[in-house]
């Protein structure tokens, strides 16, 4: 429910409806990391107040949403992949590199392409594939 309604003549307001066509476009990109998947056991639901996480039903996948672009890097510390782990961002086509900072933690680097905002898979929330 979006709490979105037409107005007494029955039609939706401009801005409303790009609105919703925005978010459908960024479920469009970040589907994967929403249906079928559920929060992280406890505390782990969340890192800081820009980063939110689900995962597989299996545990063997984890998405992290980072609100807002991470810029050059993403840095998360409550997040410990596999050594054979493939890291992506939803929506482009290559795998990120990665590596664990013993002091920091998770540290995921973002192509410089990326920095372009116009280059984007989507815009507000982006969605790393952990896995």
């Amino acid at each position: 429910m979006v709490g979105i309604g037409p107005d007494r003549t029955g039609k939706f307001h401009p801005t409303a409806i790009a609105q919703l066509k925005e978010a459908g476009e960024w479920f469009a990109v970040n589907g994967e990391g929403i249906y079928g998947t559920r929060p992280r056991e406890g505390v782990q639901w969340s890192e800081g107040e820009k980063v939110r996480f689900t995962r597989t039903k299996d545990g063997n996948t984890v998405y992290a949403f980072s609100i807002g672009w991470p810029g050059e890097t993403l840095t998360l510390k409550t997040v410990r992949p596999r050594t054979d782990a493939v890291i992506s961002l939803l929506g482009y086509p290559q795998q990120l590199q990665w590596h664990m900072d013993p002091q920091k933690g998770l540290r995921i680097q973002l192509p410089q392409a990326l920095h372009q905002p116009t280059q984007r898979p989507c815009r507000w929330v982006y969605c790393f594939r952990i896995a």
